[in-house]
């Protein structure tokens, strides 16, 4: 009889040990029992099955590698299973707590005058007026009462001393500056404000200014007018009367001048009160048929004007006008006198470009974009067409069958984010346990200092979920999750104090603060499938990611919690920056596969099924914009910037102007793009901007375009500053780079 622990042999008569992972519980056995699923045996010759034992998980070991285990100790690690030892952190580095799985949690402790949640690495330098003294720290320490550091990062509590931040003073224009505990209050003096009293008030932007066309002249105290001729008082309201009926003869046009006045005759007649009657005309004196127009005034160089018949133009009508002397605008070609223009420009010199958008041909608020032939729609998210007619569809999931390069779609964002909110379900397969890969990648170029970020905003699934904002890597201690289940994740961020927060199905999992304080996330690339090595390309086999993604969406706005857990809850929405359709119309064609009807909304309620929500593709796109910067009332107005709070559909609302965010906190700056439209010089202000010209030129009327104080283009032709011509029957000056031209005056006719 065989005893338990062995079977009997019959090719060798004899009693043999049950192999490793086996197990034999009673006598006279020929064979021995397997032990359960992903249970072991740690020798030979086992006689029950509870010799059959778990293997030890990362992160843990044992002697024989199998339960009981024991987490690894501070400072080693374990990324592998059913292990008897633990590896040890590289020289300078340990783990923050036992049970560590993976070499990314050997880290280095925070040094004196940082901190961290858990004592290591990132970690983030002490605030002025605080201090740390210890390593692995997780908080740093107030100096005393109203003492201060001069700088973050302070590690001795001797760098806490009584700083006065009024020397030296740092307010302007002779105010007084008082330490209020440590900060700076800036009395101003009279005529100025602002917190360091650096803004002169304008005393002629508010209330009554001058009447009349007077000229306002700000001052500390107040403002005075300077008046026209004709016109006196302190505000330019008391009308002086020179001119009376009579006092002009034959026609004449009588200018009151405030103290006195005078006359402005018609063409043929001078003197004070335009008495004299002369004309200097003759036969012949135009010629090519031109009209003749006597000047009325005898004693100066141009006695009398030429109307020109067209063809012809100069003093005489003695010069034939020719291609050369006409400047076709905007790319337009002369023939025979005349301006052939290009396609979307008209008028006699192509001076004026048609404007397509002015008829709103784009539907479901599509942006619309002029061009030189035509008009171009930029669609709103979850929407496509010539004319943004179509919507999308939106229940659909995408398969990444294999770690493929190919495999990928990318979305080119136009809009920079001051805040945002991403959210996507992710499902990976639970017998994947080597391939990781980037199901988001997000890569910009900075419009200031041309800064290339390729981890602008990515999340990389590797042993824990790792997430890069503005190229910092963040720890989020959120295992990976391979088990053939859905997930949701979400994350916020808002560059006011740099603070995000990550959510996982519903429930926030890691946060922090200071990351891209006051940096937008500027525009660029959203690749789903792929890490980003270029701006949108330069792909790797292994980064590639293996799975299944759906609903990715992206909003310009932190959402507070009840939002999350509605995206959590329920399927259909769209983000306001990019929507899940929009990744639909930029599939490749070939290996990509997708999956429709989605298989995670199958299980989840569809949005707006009972009530109208922000952010569902239901909803109409002007009250979705509503509800998302909705506020509880207007009665507090909590808009900074002096910006205004309306009422709209019942929903109040910050009104922003030049400001961006629920509250208009974030200023936008408009010379990042297209110079402002500003030919020259862009400068960008708090809520506005201007256009400034350089020495020698002045801002045209448009506000935007600086032109010559040499010369003036009128109808295509250029004349030097102070010349004087004739344009048919007008007589026209250049004058400080601006055209200026009044209608000639006939003389009277006498029929014999």
């Amino acid at each position: 009889k065989c005893p338990p622990g062995t079977y009997y042999e019959a090719n060798t008569l004899t009693c043999t040990l049950c192999p490793l992972n086996t197990y034999q519980d009673i006598e006279s056995s020929s064979e021995c029992k397997s032990c359960p699923v992903l249970h072991y045996t740690s020798q030979e010759g086992a006689e029950n099955e509870n010799q059959c034992k778990a293997a030890c998980e990362i992160g843990e070991y044992s002697q024989t590698g199998l339960q009981q285990c024991i987490a690894c100790p501070i400072g080693t690690y374990q990324n592998e299973t059913r292990q008897v030892s633990c590896r040890m952190c590289s020289e300078d580095k340990t783990t923050w707590s036992v049970g560590a799985y993976s070499e990314h949690q050997c880290t280095t402790p925070c040094s004196p005058g940082h901190y961290s949640p858990t004592g290591f690495e990132p970690c983030m330098p002490c605030a002025r007026g605080f201090f740390q003294s210890s390593e692995q720290s997780t908080e740093c320490i107030k100096c005393e009462g109203s003492q201060m550091t001069l700088a973050v990062g302070t590690s001795d509590v001797t760098q806490c001393l009584e700083i006065n931040p009024c020397k030296p003073n740092p307010c302007f224009n002779h105010a007084d500056c008082l330490n209020d505990n440590g900060k700076v209050k800036c009395q101003c003096s009279s005529g100025y404000f602002g917190d360091r009293c650096d803004i002169e008030i304008d005393h002629c932007d508010i209330k009554l200014s001058c009447l009349n066309g007077g000229t306002c002249m700000s001052n500390n105290e107040s403002y005075t007018c300077e008046c026209p001729h004709g016109y006196s008082g302190f505000y330019c309201e008391k009308k002086t009367r020179n001119c009376l009926e009579g006092t002009c003869l034959n026609g004449g046009t009588c200018i009151d001048n405030g103290n006195s006045h005078h006359c402005e005759c018609l063409d043929g007649f001078s003197g004070n009160n335009c008495e004299q009657n002369f004309d200097d005309c003759f036969p012949g004196a135009c010629q090519n048929g031109g009209t003749c127009f006597d000047s009325g005034k005898p004693q100066s160089a141009n006695k009398f004007y030429c109307c020109c018949p067209k063809g012809y133009y100069g003093p005489l009508c003695d010069k034939p006008i020719e291609c050369d002397s006409i400047h076709c605008a905007n790319g337009g070609t002369c023939l025979h006198d005349k301006c052939l223009c290009k396609p979307g420009f008209i008028g006699e010199l192509c001076e004026k470009k048609i404007n397509y958008c002015l008829l709103r041909p784009c539907h479901n608020h599509g942006t619309c974009i002029n061009n030189q032939v035509n008009f171009l729609c930029e669609c709103a998210p979850g929407f496509k067409g010539d004319l943004c007619e179509h919507r999308v569809p939106i229940d659909y999931d995408m398969v990444f069958v294999s770690q493929n390069t190919s495999i990928y779609t990318i979305v080119n964002t136009t809009k920079d984010l001051y805040a945002l909110t991403i959210s996507f379900w992710m499902k990976v397969e639970s017998s994947d346990t080597e391939h990781f890969g980037t199901p988001i990648s997000y890569s910009y170029l900075s419009p200031i200092d041309k800064h290339t970020e390729l981890t602008g905003l990515s999340f990389y699934n590797s042993e824990e979920l790792i997430v890069y904002l503005h190229g910092m890597e963040l720890r989020t201690l959120t295992r990976r999750t391979s088990d053939g289940i859905w997930h949701h994740y979400l994350m916020t961020w808002g560059s006011f104090d740099g603070t995000w927060r990550l959510y996982k199905d519903g429930e926030q999992v890691a946060d922090g603060s200071g990351v891209g304080v006051g940096i937008p996330l500027w525009r660029g690339y959203m690749v789903i499938g792929q890490d980003q090595n270029t701006l949108g390309g330069g792909f790797r086999q292994i980064d590639s990611f293996k799975g299944i993604i759906s609903q990715v969406n992206l909003w310009d706005f932190a959402m507070e919690v009840e939002e999350v857990k509605q995206l959590y809850r329920s399927c259909g929405y769209i983000g306001n920056v990019i929507g899940w359709p929009d990744f639909q119309t930029t599939l490749p064609d070939g290996t990509f596969v997708t999956s429709s009807p989605s298989d995670i909304c199958s299980g989840l309620d569809k949005c707006g099924q009972n009530v109208k929500e922000c952010h569902c593709h239901n909803n109409n796109i002007l009250n979705s914009t509503l509800c998302e910067n909705r506020l509880e009332t207007c009665i507090s107005n909590s808009c900074q910037h002096n910006q205004l709070c309306r009422t709209l559909n019942n929903v109040s609302f910050c009104d922003c102007h030049g400001y961006t965010g629920k509250f208009c906190h974030y200023d936008i700056n408009e010379c990042l793009y297209g110079n402002g439209g500003c030919t020259h010089e862009c400068i960008n202000t708090h809520g506005s901007y201007s256009c400034n010209c350089p020495k020698g030129f002045t801002l045209d009327t448009d506000g935007h375009t600086c032109t010559s104080l040499r010369q003036c283009l009128h109808k295509g032709l250029l004349y030097a500053e102070k010349e004087e011509w004739t344009d048919g029957c007008e007589k026209c000056n250049c004058i400080k780079g601006k055209v200026k031209c009044h209608f000639k005056k006939c003389s009277q006719i006498d029929c014999l």
